[in-house]
């Protein structure tokens, strides 16, 4: 799989030093169902990336704006989609012109999503329809299974493995590999660094 690391050369461990914290799976109110504990789509990384699942939402306020086509759900927002939970302070959603498809969805606030053994902590992310994209931003930092990375941003594609975290003139890239995992944030084997402090793909 590619892996862009950012602006500054990323900082690796191999199982060297136990990864932070990951944040606790959010609530779900009784009112949504369940997670279903299978994932619903083949795609490598989270549910919210599947435009066929649905989402099921509950939150204290909701404001919809029919002409700019954007609904706000807003306080303690828990979201569900297939096997995926998220919960922020605020989600943000914007319907295309024409079909009622999503175009955008934006959660804003102590956003956390969970699905399986992947988790995600930062303060916003923004998934576009049009190029399939997830952006976090806002300190994101992403658990997979004992795999662990940080940036400034973090950014997954649809339908693809790909994964570019970018660094800063401050903040380096942190990444934690233990060795012999197999999640989808790096592939064991040929794919993998062969030195620590090296990784395969793309300079930004």
């Amino acid at each position: 799989m590619l892996l862009a690391l950012g602006l500054l050369c990323p900082v690796a461990t191999w199982g060297q030093q136990p990864t932070p914290t990951p944040p606790e799976t959010p609530e779900v109110p009784p009112e949504l169902p369940q997670p279903t504990g299978v994932a619903q789509t083949d795609e490598p990384y989270f549910d919210y990336l599947d435009p066929q699942t649905p989402i099921n939402i509950v939150s204290d306020k909701l404001e919809a704006d029919n002409k700019s086509r954007i609904v706000k759900f807003i306080g303690n927002v828990v979201a569900v989609k297939g096997d995926a939970v998220m919960r922020s302070d605020m989600l943000i959603v914007r319907y295309a012109a024409q079909g009622g498809d999503l175009e955008k969805v934006v959660a804003v606030g102590r956003v956390v999503m969970v699905q399986t053994d992947r988790r995600v902590l930062c303060e916003q992310a923004t998934y576009t329809q049009a190029d399939g994209k997830l952006l976090l931003e806002g300190n994101p930092q992403v658990w997979q299974g004992t795999d662990f990375i940080r940036g400034r941003t973090i950014t997954f594609w649809s339908g693809s493995e790909r994964v570019q975290v970018q660094g800063s003139s401050t903040e380096r890239v942190t990444t934690v590999i233990t060795p012999g995992s197999s999640g989808p944030l790096f592939n064991d084997g040929a794919d993998q660094p062969s030195q620590p402090g090296e990784a395969q793909g793309d300079q930004q």
